[in-house]
């Protein structure tokens, strides 16, 4: 398992030759209420591959940050 700003990558950590890359959601006082991920064969995360997915994380990440400062106005 790695950490890398704000994200985590996980190898088979709870299943064989599963990884995933993860982000957590915090509300407004900085507590982790969420966290948004996604998973798939190991053979799909490999190195070259990871600043996609993890744009993709990143992406939705945003997205849903906005929706809950919308909500929480």
């Amino acid at each position: 398992m790695e950490t890398k700003s704000r994200f985590l990558l996980s190898h088979s950590e709870l299943e064989n030759y599963i990884s995933a890359v993860a982000a957590p959601i915090f509300n407004y006082n900085g507590s982790i209420i969420a966290g948004i991920s996604i998973a798939g064969l190991d053979v799909n995360y490999q190195k070259e591959m990871l600043p996609s997915l993890v744009e993709k994380v990143r992406v939705r990440h945003t997205r849903f940050h906005k929706s809950l400062d919308t909500l929480n106005k």
